[in-house]
């Protein structure tokens, strides 16, 4: 069997409660210095309270129901993460997966073409 390590994974009610009552970045962080042995980056403590609240507001306003958030998952046999994965079945009971990649920008500049 694969030892699979996810910072945060839990059903969808739950990770909105975590969210609401500002737990998600507490549990997170808690868990990567579990599985990493060391405190997380300033910048990634960043990306982790804003990225919280988007992909609660992005499941509300898409009116999805039971899904499973899975964040910063350790994809097996390699020492790349998942950002985000979301996990559920549809109408027709047929699994399905997003797979979520996050981007947090410090700073844009604009560019001559």
């Amino acid at each position: 069997m694969i030892n699979r390590h996810i910072i945060y994974d839990a059903p969808q009610e739950k990770f909105f409660q975590d969210v609401r009552l500002n737990k998600f970045v507490d549990i997170m962080e808690e868990n990567f210095k579990t599985f990493a042995g060391r405190q997380v980056g300033a910048s990634e403590h960043s990306s982790w309270v804003v990225t919280g609240d988007k992909i609660k507001n992005l499941l509300e306003l898409a009116d999805v129901k039971d899904s499973h958030v899975s964040f910063e998952y350790q994809v097996p046999y390699t020492s790349m993460r998942i950002d985000c994965m979301l996990s559920g079945t549809n109408k027709q009971e047929k699994g399905n997966v997003i797979h979520i990649e996050l981007k947090q920008w410090q700073r844009v500049e604009a560019t001559e073409i």
